[in-house]
């Protein structure tokens, strides 16, 4: 080391590319560097290229000096695992668990949610243009509006209060009409249902049944008159063979008298036949 400012380290590593995978897979990707630098060596555009290329190998030996000084053992899991396909996030992630150092709620937590990006998309999905459109126009008209209208005048909550309760104390008056006029109906239904109560068939039933009553009546009396007559005849030929003087001859007892006919016919109109 020289005592100026600067410190300048020499250091070799020693590389088994035939036995190890790892330093084969690092002897190229050191050879692929080398040749990189000689290019931008002749190049005279890719300065700030070969400034970066000759000071990365001391940001690859402090970072690896970071990781063995974390955990030797990550540190040596890292080297042993360098290769083309194992250099991803799963690799290291690995390699932090095997150690012990991966955090707990790395799994569970929840992806960061980019706001700005979500919102570009709702914008994109949705033309918000025209809805804008509309809340301006339709504050511009209530604003308008608010200026022409009249001065809404005061309410008086006492009076429309009263207005109300006297609305409200006429509703069991109300009811009772509702009421009574449901029953008229009912009654006015029952009324009908009664007056048709008797069909066709029935009034030629009662008429049918009628004049068998009246016929049979009519028999009767018939026959009551000529028992009358055989029973005066009897009496008539008992006195001639006696030698009697002849009898009065009584007229037949009628079957029914005038009260019982008027009743009788004033049940048959309370049937509905006349």
């Amino acid at each position: 080391m020289s005592n100026s400012q600067l410190k300048r380290v020499n250091y070799s590593i020693y590389l088994d590319p035939v036995n190890s995978n790892s330093d084969r897979y690092a002897v190229g990707v050191m050879q692929n560097w080398a040749k990189e630098r000689r290019e931008m060596m002749s190049d005279p555009s890719a300065g700030v290229a070969l400034h970066y290329s000759l000071h990365m190998h001391k940001n690859i030996y402090l970072s690896g000096m970071f990781l063995y000084l974390l955990s030797p053992a990550m540190s040596n899991g890292l080297a042993g695992s360098l290769s083309e396909d194992n250099i991803k996030m799963e690799t290291l992630k690995q390699q932090l668990e095997n150690c012990g150092l991966a955090l707990p709620s790395s799994e569970s937590a929840s992806p960061a949610i980019d706001m700005h990006a979500l919102i570009s998309e709702m914008k994109a999905a949705v033309d918000m243009q025209p809805l804008l459109s509309e809340i301006q126009q339709l504050k511009a008209e209530l604003a308008d509006l608010k200026a022409t209208e009249p001065a809404v005048p005061a309410v008086d909550t006492e009076a429309l209060v009263g207005e109300l309760r006297a609305e409200s104390d006429i509703s069991p008056l109300i009811a009772e009409i509702q009421q009574l006029k449901k029953e008229l109906l009912e009654s006015k239904d029952v009324a009908a249902e009664s007056q048709n109560a008797l069909s066709e068939s029935d009034l030629a039933t009662l008429q049918h049944n009628l004049s068998a009553e009246m016929k049979a009546h009519s028999q009767h009396r018939e026959i009551a008159e000529l028992k009358a007559l055989l029973k005066a005849q009897n009496k008539l030929i008992k006195a001639l063979s006696n030698g009697q003087p002849l009898p009065e001859i009584e007229d037949p007892e009628p079957e029914m008298n005038l009260s019982q006919q008027i009743a009788s016919i004033q049940k048959v109109k309370k049937k509905g036949i006349f």
